[in-house]
């Protein structure tokens, strides 16, 4: 074997190994939610608001804002501190959803044995997320919601997935009890309808919109008593923008690894063989001569 032959053989099995590392360690780990988890989204909405079911039920502008920090990882998951608070714009506390939740470090759902309380279902959207239906249960409210595939779309020029979430009168008292009535005299249950734009590779959300009520409750007849609240919310200014390019910059990350690197590799590797081949031919043709 020449010095060519060899050295285009050496550079054809390095570049199956860059291949292989591309695709079965870089990317996987990519796909991974990282230790340091850290989000801080924001929205606004117009609604209404009362402390009690004999108050007048105020309309308001409200904002809120929802934070995912992760305290520390446990085997497969990571523990994450989430928390959504709204309040009026004079700082007035109108709803609360937090907890401790545990979740699975690739798939991105709620690990039902660990975390605060037990949970199914997605914590966050997984990476390629799939057309179809699942639950979700996260802290924009207390309770599990319903997902299902809408439609595809575009947001500044970014292909996503547009699901439907769906809370149907989810048990909220423990988001409300910062009120003197709850859960004392009441229980609180919630319904919305949450529609949300998914870059699907990477599984985030780019935009939101949501509208939706809760309810003071007779908690031994469980019938709606005078709502609570009733809102429709939006993702806050420069929001979606911000999540677009947070999006964007991580599905070319994920498409890189996953699949144009170890593609280019992968040719690279095919033509290093052939170079490789066409050497050993010359090289046996050349001798042939010679003898």
């Amino acid at each position: 074997m020449n010095r060519k032959t060899r050295n285009a053989l050496v550079c054809a099995a390095l570049l199956l190994c860059a291949a292989w590392g591309l695709r079965f360690v870089a990317a996987p780990a990519l796909h991974e939610l990282p230790p340091n988890y850290y989000l801080e989204t924001r929205y606004e909405c117009d609604g209404g608001f009362r402390e009690s079911p004999d108050l007048p039920l105020r309309t308001e502008h409200q904002v809120a804002v929802r934070v995912d920090q992760t305290l520390l990882s446990s085997g497969s998951a990571r523990i994450v501190q989430s928390t959504t608070s709204w309040f009026t714009d004079d700082g007035t506390l109108t709803y609360e959803s937090a907890g401790v939740y545990a979740v699975h470090r690739n798939t991105r759902a709620n690990v039902p044995d660990l975390g605060d309380v037990p949970r199914h279902g997605q914590f966050l959207f997984p990476r390629h997320v799939q057309r179809g239906s699942f639950t979700v249960w996260d802290a924009y409210l207390v309770g599990p919601r319903r997902a299902e595939f809408v439609r595809e779309d575009t947001v500044d020029e970014l292909p996503v997935l547009v699901f439907d979430l769906v809370a149907d009168r989810i048990n909220d008292t423990v988001a409300y009890e910062f009120l003197a009535c709850v859960p004392e005299q009441y229980e609180v249950r919630t319904s919305a309808l949450t529609t949300a734009w998914v870059e699907p590779v990477s599984g985030i959300v780019v935009d939101l919109v949501d509208q939706g009520k809760s309810d003071f409750v007779d908690p031994r007849s469980a019938e709606p008593v005078a709502p609570i609240a009733a809102w429709r919310t939006w993702s806050a200014s420069g929001e979606r923008e911000r999540m677009a390019v947070r999006a964007r910059n991580e599905r070319l990350a994920l498409l890189a690894v996953e699949r144009w690197l170890p593609s280019t590799a992968l040719a690279g590797a095919a033509a290093a063989i052939a170079v490789a081949a066409s050497c050993a031919r010359r090289t046996s043709v050349a001798s042939g001569a010679v003898v």
